[in-house]
């Protein structure tokens, strides 16, 4: 771009397989939504709800006899997709794994109070709300006058 007008307003964006300018008041809207979303992600994982569940789905799953049981029960409510032995590369123990699982999909978190008995309203909205916060995030930016150019018949 050469206009400074349009330098000030605009930026080159890349989405997906298309190149296109996008206003910066976008690019600094979508940024406030993801640092909505993390701090209502922070305040949902600080929760005592939170933490009792974290704390009882820790002990359940140290509670299993064998990592193989630990996997069998998080494939069976499909809060894992790998294989055996790749989670078990990757297994580094109950906390390691809730820890690390939650700071990803904070929206597990209302699996593992299922498993656990402590599912409870507060829960349910607190998840609900990330989901929506999420959705909100991911919206792609509008394109000002469409992309300028389609990468997707090149891949």
């Amino acid at each position: 771009m050469t206009c400074e007008e349009c330098t000030a307003k605009f930026t080159f964006q890349e989405q997906g397989n298309q190149y296109g300018l996008v206003e910066k008041r976008e690019i600094k809207d979508k940024q406030q939504r993801y640092d909505s979303y993390k701090a209502a992600q922070a305040e949902f994982l600080n929760s005592a709800q939170a933490k009792e569940v974290v704390a009882h789905f820790i002990s359940l799953l140290e509670s299993q006899r064998s990592v193989a049981a630990v996997h069998r029960l998080l494939q069976s409510h499909r809060l894992v997709h790998e294989s055996y032995g790749t989670f078990v590369k990757k297994w580094k123990g109950a906390e390691a794994w809730v820890e690390s699982h939650i700071a990803f999909h904070p929206e597990a978190l209302s699996e593992f109070a299922k498993m656990v008995g402590l599912e409870d309203g507060y829960l349910l909205e607190a998840v609900s709300k990330l989901k929506r916060l999420w959705v909100d995030y991911q919206r792609p930016l509008p394109f000002h006058g469409g992309p300028l150019f389609d990468m997707s018949r090149y891949r």
